[in-house]
């Protein structure tokens, strides 16, 4: 199985880097990765009349799509036609975007649950109320992958506060400290950080893109896929996606994960 998550900037269809129209490239990175399930924050626009713009990007990468309407941008989940949706819900109140909960099962008839999150993009005690909503939603004993835009920094990162750009400290410094209560809040419900265990603590930038030039914040993860301990055995690999369309599709990176058949004893 084959996961991507992707903040695709304002719905893909709003100026960035004097681009105005960035969809069809958005569609043809997802296309190029083929991934079984596609996580989408920022799907902004993609709810009007009669979820248009939804409908012709499931045709444009031929997947069925869930949308998640919320206060803030809306968030999808995109799935290859051989997987069967068990299960639809939403999370908005309380949210300043929201969650979409899935339940998938492939042709063995194998269930994984996707939560596809877009956390506050500031505030350092919102986002902890949000997380802890989050994994409310969690139920021990599935298969469970939560991804999507944290807004937040991990402990795992080696971050150094001197080296956060004013912007960046603005969003995730909280009391002369950086805020890691997402990544804490996540590990202690027995989560594990994909990417971070299988890069060593060798960080790479989800944002910004080349595309976002004039971005005052400085490099950093703020995209994850977090899973459960059972599925760790079979994770394969997960990269951050860095090519020249990926360079011009949004301010995010995709993050994919590889999750094989088999077990691969978390080998990359």
């Amino acid at each position: 199985m084959r996961v991507m998550t992707f903040n695709i900037f304002e719905g893909g269809d709003s100026p960035l880097s004097n681009r105005m129209y960035r969809r069809d490239i958005i569609a043809r990175i997802i296309r190029d990765a083929r991934p079984d399930i596609v996580a989408l924050q920022e799907c902004t626009n993609w709810d009007e009349a009669d979820q248009k713009i939804l409908h012709e990007f499931e045709e444009q990468v031929g997947m069925t799509a869930l949308l998640a309407v919320t206060d803030g941008f809306p968030v999808a989940l995109l799935v290859r036609p051989e997987y069967g949706i068990l299960h639809a819900d939403a999370l908005t109140d309380g949210f300043w975007h929201g969650i979409l909960d899935v339940v998938v099962a492939d042709a063995n008839n194998e269930t994984t649950r996707f939560i596809n999150a877009h956390l506050h993009p500031n505030d350092p005690l919102k986002k902890g109320e949000e997380v802890g909503m989050l994994l409310g939603r969690y139920k021990e004993g599935g298969r469970t992958v939560i991804l999507g835009d944290m807004n937040s920094l991990s402990h795992l990162d080696n971050l150094d506060i001197s080296n956060l750009s004013e912007e960046t400290r603005a969003r995730h410094v909280f009391g002369g400290e950086i805020d890691y209560s997402v990544s804490r809040a996540m590990e202690e419900a027995g989560f594990l950080d994909v990417y971070a265990l299988l890069h060593d603590g060798d960080p790479v930038p989800t944002i910004p893109t080349a595309a976002a030039e004039e971005s005052k914040f400085t490099p950093v993860r703020l995209d994850y896929i977090y899973v459960t301990s059972d599925l760790r055995s079979t994770l394969a690999s997960i990269e951050v996606v860095r090519t020249a369309d990926s360079d011009t599709a949004s301010d995010h990176y995709p993050l994919l994960l590889d999750i094989a058949d088999g077990p691969t004893n978390g080998q990359a």
